[in-house]
């Protein structure tokens, strides 16, 4: 006697062999008495995949479009490479305040015309005159190198 399968599209991650956007192949008891009752996946008929497929493609185009415009992001930043903030000096080339994101920010903007989210900068406590280095996140992988120069007015 053969067993029954049946292919499942899985619509929520339960195990690490179980995860969503997956088609797997499972007993059909499995999946009619657990996956389809407690909506973790659904069967994947003919016109279900068809769906699927678009889905995947326009995901996929979805994701190079963005990654394309994060990396005409990356090269406008990397072009500025350097900032420079004239700020007004006391005692020891330190000021009053310090340089926050939304400064670094506004700059950034002027130069190149890109808006960032004040989460995308990590700064540094920024107080004195002199050189300090800003990371820009654009993605989980592309991290951007800014140097910020502090000069005394």
């Amino acid at each position: 006697m053969t067993r029954k399968r049946i292919d499942i599209i899985v619509h929520k991650t339960t195990t690490r062999n179980i995860q969503k956007g997956n088609i797997i192949r499972v007993s059909y008891g499995y999946a009619r008495n657990y996956l389809l009752p407690h909506n973790i996946g659904s069967i994947a008929t003919r016109s279900v995949l068809l769906k699927y497929y678009k889905y995947q493609t326009a995901q996929k185009q979805k994701i190079a479009k963005q990654d394309n415009s994060i990396h005409k992001i990356k090269v406008l930043l990397e072009k500025v490479g350097k900032l420079s903030i004239i700020k007004k000096v006391g005692k020891d080339n330190r000021f009053f305040g310090s340089i926050a994101s939304h400064n670094v920010i506004s700059i950034l903007l002027k130069q190149t015309n890109v808006l960032l989210n004040k989460k995308q900068l990590t700064l540094p406590s920024i107080r004195t005159t002199g050189l300090s280095l800003v990371n820009v996140k654009l993605s989980s992988d592309i991290i951007v190198k800014i140097n910020i120069q502090i000069i005394p007015m």
